[in-house]
């Protein structure tokens, strides 16, 4: 059995889509194009002189291109934050000020 952070998890996901569709929608590919985000936005603050040193985008990078990329337990973690934050972000915002009110 593979890895149910590898593949995309859909009831049509297995009549439908072929295994490097649902590879491109899994949970570790969203996590690690993130990742790889994340630097980008890290190595352009820094060469815009924002206060991001060299030392954390080399930190950064090499998280990124770890073998394997972002690992199981990572993913376990980031999974519970939207339930964890989800209340803190919705009671900081001024009702009305988007379209979900």
């Amino acid at each position: 059995m593979s890895n149910p952070y590898d593949t995309y998890t859909s009831p049509l996901a297995t009549r439908n889509a072929s295994a490097d569709m649902l590879g491109l929608w899994s949970a570790r590919h969203k996590f690690n194009t993130w990742r790889r985000i994340w630097l980008a936005v890290a190595e352009a603050q820094h060469e815009l002189g924002l206060p991001v040193t060299k030392e954390q985008v080399e930190e950064l990078r090499a998280v990124v291109n770890r073998p394997g990329g972002i690992t199981d337990d990572e993913i376990k973690a980031a999974e519970r934050w939207p339930t964890c934050t989800r209340w803190a972000t919705r009671a900081r915002r001024p009702r009305g000020s988007s379209i979900w009110g």
